[in-house]
């Protein structure tokens, strides 16, 4: 298959719910889509999503970077064997110095342009019989005023996990609230506390000693510095999640901490899905188990993670991909979207076939 041309749009999508991270308040979604042309018309289709405070990139350095990149795509190949996810992805593009959010869109185009030729879904790439159904954690600030009803709704949906930020209000406030949700949550439901890196050791170790540890599955990014994970591990007995140490230690990657239980993958940020699939793999063999997360992209991206879940992670994990509640619009034809705390696999790979042009705008266009 060889690239016959390449097009790239810009979109800006409504939300349902502003999205609040770090020090930015963000009322619309922006992101790109790329469109790689091949023969006999086939296309495929990418993603790039920069978020402010988690992509250290401007939307105008993502198209320039893209236009300086893209015009030599024109009359490549594209080999199956970038299917493996074993390195060819870098020799494809390692010499382009595209941002990881960037080259994740274009690993996604590809894998989905091979897949097109192959008339599959990209999961049926890897497993024509996999687990249709992905669980997921519903979404929960501690701070936030309704709560414990929001966690009520959740379960009453079907949801079994419930991942909550913490580390943003007093602590005795949050450990309040925690008890109390323990209390109404039937024993088989699992809390995932996300941190952010809130607190000094002392502190960290301090809230986990006073919460509801048991019904506790992990705790994300509990310490500011995370050479402490192994001691905060020790102190308390509550496993840890990796999230933002991933993309600052390839030591931790090779090397997790003690009491590492799952890392959260969010490939735009690791930089791309060839980087992310190595590593489930590496530690697979250390019993660390991945979550793919998404930074608020669209139903294109969230298509595309749904399917590799069901390839390569565990069958009992909740997946973090139910950002999809905070778009009031999608990029698919028919919005990305849950049913009773969990994804349809084969529904949502079909559906996501079927893209909502009218929501895009083409900025640039090369080849034929």
């Amino acid at each position: 298959m060889n690239i016959t041309g390449t097009d790239i749009f810009r979109y800006s999508l409504k939300l349902h719910k502003p999205i609040l991270i770090r020090n930015f308040h963000l009322e619309q979604r922006d992101g790109f889509v790329i469109r790689l042309r091949g023969e006999e018309e086939i296309c495929g289709i990418g993603e790039i999503a920069p978020l402010p405070g988690l992509h250290e990139i401007a939307p105008e350095q993502i198209i320039q970077e893209l236009k300086q990149f893209i015009p030599a795509l024109t009359g490549s190949e594209i080999s199956g064997s970038l299917l493996q996810l074993n390195g060819h992805f870098e020799t494809f593009l390692g010499e382009s110095s595209l941002s990881p959010v960037s080259r994740c869109g274009m690993e996604m185009a590809v894998m989905d342009l091979l897949a097109r030729e192959r008339q599959k879904n990209i999961y049926q790439l890897y497993d024509e019989k996999i687990d249709w159904r992905i669980l997921l954690n519903g979404l929960l600030n501690v701070g936030d005023v309704h709560f414990l009803q929001e966690a009520e709704n959740l379960l009453a949906n079907g949801y079994e996990t419930l991942k909550i930020k913490v580390g943003r209000q007093p602590m005795n406030r949050e450990i309040n609230a925690l008890r109390e949700l323990s209390r109404i949550i039937g024993p088989d439901v699992k809390l995932r506390l996300d941190a952010n890196r809130a607190w000094p050791l002392a502190r960290a170790v301090s809230f986990a000693l006073s919460a509801p540890a048991e019904k506790i599955e992990y705790i994300e990014e509990p310490v500011q510095n995370p050479e402490e994970l192994d001691k905060f591990f020790e102190e308390t007995g509550i496993p840890v999640a990796l999230d933002e140490t991933l993309v600052h230690s390839n030591m931790m990657i090779e090397n997790p901490p003690f009491g590492t239980a799952a890392v959260i993958l969010k490939p735009s940020v690791l930089g791309g899905i060839e980087k992310s699939v190595q590593l489930i793999r590496r530690l697979k063999e250390l019993q660390v188990y991945p979550v793919f997360s998404s930074p608020y992209e669209s139903g294109i991206s969230l298509s595309v993670w749904t399917q590799l879940a069901a390839v390569f992670a565990r069958k009992d994990t909740a997946m973090g991909l139910d950002t999809w509640q905070w778009l009031d619009e999608d990029l698919l034809d028919i919005p990305f979207q849950s049913h009773n705390g969990a994804l349809n696999v084969l529904e949502i790979s079909e559906k996501s076939r079927s893209i909502n042009w009218k929501r895009l705008d083409l900025i640039f266009s090369s080849g034929k």
